[in-house]
């Protein structure tokens, strides 16, 4: 798990939401599946919940520390 966080952390910002659209979508056809009875591993869907609220968390804050550069880069001026 800590390793695939530092894996996503490393990512850029438009590359983590192509990451994030994914697992969406994939979410998606296993909560179909769930409904059909044809998914096999229940725990997969709470795992990709997980992993899409990592990839929330890692944009939120990369955006902030960007955010913050350009804060300082304004109150440098």
């Amino acid at each position: 798990m800590k390793s695939q966080v530092k894996e996503l952390a490393k990512k850029q910002i438009k590359d983590l939401y192509k990451e994030l659209d994914e697992s969406r979508k994939k979410l998606v056809d296993m909560k179909f599946q769930l409904a059909q009875g044809k998914l096999k591993n229940h725990r997969e869907v709470f795992n990709t919940k997980k992993k899409i609220a990592r990839i929330l968390t890692i944009i939120s804050a990369k955006q902030w520390e960007d955010f913050g550069k350009n804060q300082e880069k304004k109150d440098g001026k």
